[in-house]
């Protein structure tokens, strides 16, 4: 995880959102955000996990958080650590051809 001022920006942008909210989803059930390969109930977690984000008002500002600071464990903003991997270099393919 890399913390840049971005980063940190969209981060206490997202601390301020979720103290105005009263709360997220996420907070309804983290562990399911945080799956060990060796967990048998780690598909069903993350479908949860994934169901959760889907209803998120703040789902966009996580991954985007998530995304800049290079996240490398758990699901931000409805996407795994491989769907954000994939996401980035979908991104950055993208830039170079324009």
């Amino acid at each position: 995880m890399k913390h840049t001022r971005k980063s940190w920006n969209i981060y206490t942008d997202i601390v301020e959102d979720v103290v105005e909210m009263g709360g997220t989803p996420c907070e309804q059930a983290p562990d399911a955000y945080f799956v060990e390969k060796e967990d048998h109930n780690g598909p069903e977690k993350i479908r949860i996990a994934k169901a959760l984000c889907g209803d998120c008002p703040i789902k966009m500002k996580c991954l985007e958080y998530a995304v800049e600071a290079g996240e490398v464990h758990g699901i931000w903003g409805g996407l795994t650590t491989n769907e954000r991997r994939k996401l980035t270099r979908n991104r950055i393919t993208s830039e170079r051809l324009y």
